[in-house]
């Protein structure tokens, strides 16, 4: 009796619990998330004043005894805070979450560092924090880092707060599982006691496993967490352990099996393997095909005149949206280019940011590109100079097309902007701003980086570029703040020309544009691309209406892209939601085609250029 429940009733019920581990961890759309907000752009009204510090960086300090953070994060998932801050006095400041004490920030010398776990949150909500800081008390904020998990294996392992947004399993995956594990079960008692094994080693391809996958379900019971794995994975897992508690049965027999007959054969099979992936590698490296490239990794760099710009010789796959991406030494997206210019050659230059770059489609089939090869047909020589940076504003690319555009002798230029780029910055604002900051930091992690051997490998690239991002498409669908036009209007600015402020701000700097075109004797042809919540909604065309009118009052020509995509049967196809809100192919070939029309049309192309600078 003691032997049948050993070996019968002890595995099932390790399997019983396995089941249940595996149903309850198994999460389809596992997403780790993680980050960092710094303070000052998270203040709210006149609760904090800016603290300039020697690192270069700005701190926020409490001007309110009740000063707010507002969070917003792109989903809503379970996070965990942490802030970097420092608090003089002897008393803590206590910290409210969504109005309730959350607990408190000890003060001390130097930055401090307090952690916190916050309420599940709706998609899109903002997460507000207040600060009780004691009288007479001084609280500066550096920055709020914030991630939705304890520990992680890439995306596929997640460890997070209990409560975190979880994806809905399948049944089907926990059926595979258990149906496998009971084949197994029954395969390893016939073929291995065949062999005179004995019942225990018999069993460890099973009970192993099983019990690992029992255990999952200690570890919410102790602590506050839970697991999030991808079913995929926890396959993996399972059928892993499965195969080392066979080897290690197996072992313990050895003498019992022909183990050195199995080691040649396996030796030659292993042989056999390594010299085919060898083969294939080398054929990989001689076709030299793009698709063989290294992920995309570090494709900005910053720049103490711009802020940031497009780091020079770049060149990977981009998984997310899966595309190519090349930057020349001159920063540009595409070849490497001359700067002297040919005789009877038209140069354009695109101005802009990651609408302009092409974030999303291949390099020839930018709207640029689409324009060149258009006017191509048209018995023009052309040559495009794609200086769009993700990120860039109407300030950035001015000031690029008087310090460094001039260089490549321009006969037109091209600038399209998208509804953040009519909030105007001058460049000392942007230079101080976050996001030249962060890209300082990141600037310096790159280049400690070491050279990875791993990149280079052509099958380990294949695997990167088309198994991971099959692997994470719900991961970016699940990224997107913007998923769908309805999202996109939630958080818009309505009725932005009807702003004097903002009016007058970006006239003006449009009026910039304008002199700087009669100086430099380069035609400049604008355009606006908008977001897709506002096609067909008059409230969210602010932008487009001020631009329109403007450019027509200047004498600047401009594209009605709006007018253009509000025409198509269906504008969605448009763009790629719900991976991403950028244009999609065909937007850039509409845009493109109607471009090309523009320039020839009003003659912009007979205009000499540049002389060099």
């Amino acid at each position: 009796m003691a032997r049948f429940f050993s070996a019968f009733i002890l595995p099932l019920i390790a399997l019983a619990l396995a089941v249940s581990a595996f149903s309850l961890s198994q999460d389809p759309t596992a997403l780790d998330l993680r980050g960092r907000h710094y303070a000052s752009w998270l203040g709210v009204g006149g609760d904090w004043r800016t603290v300039e510090l020697r690192t270069g960086r700005n701190e926020v300090e409490s001007r309110a005894p009740r000063p707010r953070l507002r969070i917003l994060f792109r989903n809503g998932d379970t996070y965990r805070l942490e802030f970097y801050y420092r608090l003089g006095g002897d008393a803590p400041a206590d910290v409210l979450i969504q109005g309730k004490k959350a607990g408190v920030l000890p003060p001390g010398k130097g930055k401090q560092r307090a952690r916190f776990t916050t309420p599940r949150l709706a998609p899109l909500q903002n997460l507000e924090v207040a600060f009780r800081v004691p009288e007479g008390a001084r609280l500066v904020m550096d920055k709020v880092r914030f991630s939705n998990h304890f520990f992680r294996i890439s995306s596929f392992f997640l460890i997070k707060p209990a409560g975190g947004a979880r994806g809905k399993g399948g049944a089907a995956e926990v059926a595979v599982f258990a149906a496998g594990m009971f084949l197994l079960f029954a395969l390893y008692l016939i073929v291995l006691r065949r062999r005179g094994i004995f019942p225990a080693a018999a069993r460890a391809p099973f009970w192993v496993p099983a019990a690992a996958a029992a255990a999952l379900l200690a570890v919410p019971l102790f602590l506050p967490a839970e697991f999030h794995i991808r079913p995929g994975f926890l396959n993996f897992l399972f059928w892993g352990m499965t195969a080392v508690s066979m080897a290690a049965a197996l072992a313990s027999r050895a003498s019992t099996l022909r183990f050195r007959g199995w080691a040649g054969r396996g030796a030659a099979a292993l042989a056999g393997i390594v010299v085919s992936l060898l083969i294939v590698e080398g054929i990989l490296r001689v076709v030299d095909s793009p698709f063989t490239q290294p992920k995309l990794r570090g494709y900005t760099a910053y720049s103490p005149r711009y802020g940031w710009v497009n780091r020079p010789g770049v060149s990977g796959w981009q998984v997310g949206l899966g595309f190519h991406v090349r930057i020349n030494r001159y920063g540009h997206r595409g070849p490497e280019m001359a700067i002297e210019k040919k005789e009877g050659v038209i140069r354009i230059l695109g101005l802009g940011d990651s609408f302009t770059f092409g974030w999303g489609v291949e390099e020839g089939e930018t709207f640029l590109a689409v324009m060149a090869d258009a006017l191509r047909r048209a018995g023009h020589r052309v040559e495009v100079f794609n200086a769009g940076v993700p990120g860039w504003g109407i300030t950035h690319s001015l000031e690029y097309l008087i310090r460094d555009g001039v260089r490549f002798r321009p006969d037109l230029a091209v600038m399209t902007l998208f509804t953040d780029d009519f909030f105007v910055s001058t460049i000392e604002q942007i230079l101080k701003s976050p996001a030249a900051r962060q890209n300082q930091e990141e600037d310096r992690k790159f280049r400690r980086q070491k050279k990875d051997w791993v990149r280079s490998l052509r099958l380990n690239n294949i695997w990167f570029n088309y198994i991971r991002k099959i692997l994470l498409a719900e991961s970016y669908k699940r990224r997107n703040p913007f998923a769908n036009f309805e999202k996109e209007r939630e958080v818009s600015k309505r009725n932005f020309d009807r702003d004097p402020a903002l009016v007058r701000a970006f006239s003006e700097k449009l009026g910039e544009w304008k002199k700087e075109r009669d100086r430099l004797g380069v035609p400049v042809i604008l355009s606006y691309i908008p977001f897709g919540g506002a096609l067909h909604h008059p409230g969210y065309q602010g932008e487009a209406r001020l631009l329109k009118r403007l450019s027509r009052e200047m004498g600047l020509p401009y594209l009605d892209v709006l007018s253009m995509f509000e025409k198509e049967k269906d504008p969605r196809t448009l763009y790629f939601h719900p991976v991403d809100n950028h244009a999609t192919k065909k937007a850039h070939r509409l845009i493109g085609e109607a471009l090309a029309r523009i320039a020839l049309e009003r003659s912009l192309l007979k205009k000499p250029g540049l002389s060099a600078r």
